[in-house]
């Protein structure tokens, strides 16, 4: 769920009909395309905005250009770069969908959002394949603070791409490495003495304003007492008409903030009718103007007239679309109103503004303000209904930095007195990480739940999931139960992620009747809810469940598919990425399976699921093995290694220590299978219940039959009683293969088949290789499933002919002909090649000619395809 876009923010601001051009500022801003980041840095009233949307109206027909005005609401990184992204949209709707997607990801029901890298790398990635200069402003940066966004921003410029230009109007430097960037050659600044009026400008913005005409010395002396600062420019403009000494006057004209500020009042303010100082000062209560609003908070009718006037007469007001729809003050001017509003009016009477203020936005459907403004009149039951409604899709969106700041606005015993408000803060705290302070506050709901069940639910509920998210899962299960109890069902949110997060402890512990009912509550309420994120987990774990205690796997593809389908192009479709590609590696479909498991890998890095990344890796390795590309097997297997190794979670090392076994088996490398089974004995306890086969399946290796039948008997036993039919799978075959007797083997490769002929398993057979081929044949003579095993006998034969042929066909180039084969195959010149491998042209040319002999073809490109058939590629 996206955050509501405010589209005014997204206006490049309309152009004034009258107005200084700068064009020496242009021609420098020009540069700009051949940098990634402007920094536009002055104080208020500099003209930077003006500037930037008046360049980005002459470059539009040749660069795409975009805007966005910031504002002190756009600290919440969610909120920041949703607006980032949809002002990419307003140059091209396509870009940013995935990134969106990510961004409104929750990594669990209660949790933030994922790392913004992972949004980012995202954006960066589709930002990389446009084929057009872009440039987008952000006005006003000084009001972030967040240190997280600009963290963000650094990402971004570590990795823009360069047809992106990012151009930063602020008041003061923002807090990025800018020496870094100046000294990589990728900034261009502006700052306050290149946005000093010129003498000529200064001429031209007097006679422009009030049609002025003066002598150049008395130009030249007030562009000196103002230091070319265009709004003291324009004080001064405003106030000259009515001075009868203009000289003296000038002369005594100052630039100081201090006397802006009083020269506002005496010589601005108060020479205004008493109907418009009371409109200036009543509407200073608003951040953005437009003529309903200013009617609501005014109490008067005539907004639309007031407004235009004030721009007709330069009043210090901007107009925020090409219509006039909406407008606001220039911040110097609106901090003077703000300022006299609070010495000429009450505090109850500015808090009625805002209450005004607030109802309008409602009505409006512009919450973020209607909260806003019910905050600031310190109307704190409209404000909690307020943000109760606009809880589920702040949640959803990821907006929680947003929900926690409205929150610690309220007075905490204003919280606390409403035991409702007070869980739902418990909740907010909890999905911000403050771990803490959410355990003292449900201990203040817990006070005040005595005596009501539902409400001792709540504080269950929530000491519950606080548990669950210390891995503390006992506490979490004991709690979660009594909570369940407790709660009615028409606490459907809160019940749904008890139950998921009920359900993947037991699901973890391979407990799956026990987590079952759990997932299945988790699913339905989160369907019913709209709250995707729970219902892809609780569906991805029950057909997990289901596929494992069953063994059906067409009804899994169907039901992960369902997964992907709801998940959309997030992490959360990591997992259902990485069955099917189990799946489709077991029907022997190594292109399909290749497909998904590499998008689990890439949905895994953008979430950082470090686990998942290093076993997906390891199944790509068995995927390449399969299609008889060893070279590929080997790389994949390198970056599982490298993964793991890096991991301090014994969980992940035993998992990947465990298929690295079963891998260097399938390559009969007994020696690297025997180094890695010391390894996984420091991390044997962790290994999962799914992969407690693979030792057994060592001890065959090893030849010690008679062990690997006592330890699989184990096994048999443990699996019968928890019903998991994939683990049946795996245990049955390696009885059969350590039977004594070909009787007693024959009856396990008949249970084996009874499950896995219906549901077309083949590559747990297939891998083991010429270690079936006896007892398959056995089969098919006795009449055992016969068309079933001639299949799995007619694909292992035939695998090894092929193994048998590639390593034949290798032999007919050497170990250098072969090196320069594959460059060949990249594409490389014979230059490129000599210089890669560190030989002069002449021999590499040698090297190209004996392969083209050997493989008996013409040209380079015959070659590459010969080699390919040939499988040396």
């Amino acid at each position: 769920m996206e955050t509501t876009i405010l589209t005014t923010k997204l206006n490049v601001p309309p152009i004034r009909q009258r107005l200084v051009t700068r064009p020496r500022l242009f021609k420098y801003l020009e540069a700009s395309l051949n940098n990634n980041l402007v920094l536009v840095s002055a104080p208020a009233g500099f003209g930077k905005t003006t500037l930037l949307s008046e360049w980005l109206r002459q470059i539009e027909s040749k660069t795409r250009v975009t805007w966005i005005s910031l504002d002190e609401g756009d600290n919440d990184p969610v909120r920041f770069w949703d607006y980032f992204i949809a002002a990419l949209k307003t140059i091209q709707p396509t870009i940013g969908d995935e990134p969106l997607a990510l961004l409104h990801s929750p990594q669990s029901p209660t949790s933030q959002s994922l790392p913004i890298e992972t949004v980012l790398t995202s954006l960066i990635n589709e930002l990389s394949n446009i084929s057009f200069n872009l440039v987008l402003v952000l006005d006003d940066y000084h009001v972030i603070t967040k240190q997280s966004i600009h963290d963000g921003m650094v990402f971004i410029l570590d990795h823009i791409p360069p047809q992106m230009h990012l151009v930063i109007a602020s008041r003061a430097d923002p807090p990025l490495p800018l020496t870094r960037y100046r000294g990589k050659g990728i900034m261009l600044e502006l700052r306050t003495d290149d946005l000093r009026f010129s003498l000529d400008e200064a001429a031209t913005l007097l006679e422009e304003l009030q049609d002025l005409i003066l002598s150049p010395d008395i130009i030249s002396t007030l562009n000196d007492r103002t230091g070319g600062w265009v709004t003291g420019l324009k004080m001064a403009v405003l106030s000259i008409p009515h001075q009868k000494d203009i000289p003296e006057f000038i002369a005594t004209f100052s630039s100081s903030q201090r006397y802006i500020m009083d020269y506002l009042i005496e010589e601005v303010l108060l020479q205004q009718t008493e109907k418009i100082q009371d409109f200036l000062l009543r509407t200073s209560a608003l951040e953005r103007l437009n003529a309903s609003l200013c009617d609501v908070v005014t109490g008067h009718n005539e907004s639309q007239d007031v407004l235009l006037e004030l721009e007709h007469n330069n009043m210090f007001i901007n107009p925020l679309d090409e219509t006039r729809e909406w407008y606001r003050y220039e911040h110097l001017f609106r901090d003077l109103l703000n300022h006299q509003l609070e010495i000429t009016l009450g505090e109850s009477e500015i808090a009625e503004l805002n209450r005004r203020a607030s109802q309008w936005y409602e009505k409006n459907e512009y919450i973020n303000d209607a909260i806003y403004h019910a905050l600031i009149a310190r109307d704190w039951e409209s404000a909690k209904r307020l943000i109760m409604g606009a809880n589920e899709q702040k949640r959803l969106s990821g907006e929680f930095v947003t929900l926690l700041n409205w929150l610690q606005l309220i007075p905490v015993e204003v919280i606390h007195s409403d035991i409702e408000f007070c869980s739902f803060y418990a909740s907010t705290l909890i999905a911000s990480g403050q771990f803490d302070c959410a355990a003292s506050t449900i201990d203040v709901l817990e006070q005040a739940a005595k005596g009501n069940t539902e409400y001792q639910g709540l504080v269950n509920c929530w000491r519950s999931i606080l548990a669950f998210y210390l891995s503390d899962n006992e506490v979490a299960i004991e709690l979660g139960n009594q909570a369940l109890s407790y709660l009615p069902k028409d606490r459907r949110e809160v019940r749904a992620v008890l139950n998921v997060n009920l359900g993947s402890i037991h699901w973890q512990r391979g407990d799956f009747k026990e987590a079952e009912p759990f997932l299945m509550e988790a699913y339905e309420f989160s369907k019913r809810i709209g709250h995707n994120y729970i219902a892809v987990n609780s569906l991805s774990l029950l057909a997990t469940a289901d596929m494992t205690r069953t063994g059906k796997l067409r009804q899994a593809v169907e039901r992960f598919n369902q997964c992907i389908e709801l998940a959309g192009p997030t992490p959360a479709a990591a997992s259902s990425h990485q069955v099917l590609g189990a799946v489709f590696y077991e029907w022997n479909d190594l292109e399909n399976a290749a497909f998904h498991i590499q998008r689990a890998i890439d949905l895994g890095k953008l979430a950082g699921l470090q686990g998942l990344i290093a076993s997906q890796y390891s199944y790509l390795a068995r995927c390449k093995l399969a299609q008889g590309d060893e070279e590929g097997a080997t790389k994949a297997m390198e970056e599982s290694c490298h993964i793991a190794h890096q991991s301090d979670k014994p969980n992940i090392r035993s998992v990947h220590a465990a298929n690295h076994i079963l891998l260097a088996i399938r390559q009969n490398n007994l020696d690297l299978a025997f180094e890695w089974d010391t390894k996984l004995a420091e991390d044997i306890n962790e290994l999962p219940y799914y992969l407690n086969h693979i030792p057994a399946r060592l001890l065959i290796a090893r030849g010690e039959m008679t062990a690997a039948a006592e330890k699989l008997e184990v096994l048999y036993k443990e699996v019968i009683h928890g019903s998991t039919q994939s683990q049946i799978v795996n245990i049955l075959l390696y009885q059969a293969i350590v039977s004594e007797t070909t009787k007693s083997a024959l009856q396990y490769l008949v249970d084996v088949f009874t499950i896995t002929e219906p549901e077309g398993y083949i590559r747990t057979f297939v891998d083991e290789g010429k270690l079936l081929i006896p007892l398959l044949k056995q089969a098919i003579s006795r009449d055992i499933y016969p068309e079933y095993a001639s299949k799995l006998l007619t694909i292992i034969e035939s695998e090894k002919r092929q193994k048998q042929t590639a390593e034949a066909n290798k032999a007919l180039l050497s170990k250098r002909e072969l090196e320069v084969l594959k460059l060949l195959a990249d594409g490389l010149s014979n230059q490129q090649i000599a210089e890669i491998l560190v030989i002069s042209h002449g021999t590499t040319k040698n090297h190209i000619h004996n392969i083209l002999e050997k493989l008996n073809v013409q040209s380079r490109i015959q070659a590459v395809s010969r080699a390919r058939e040939l499988q040396l590629l």
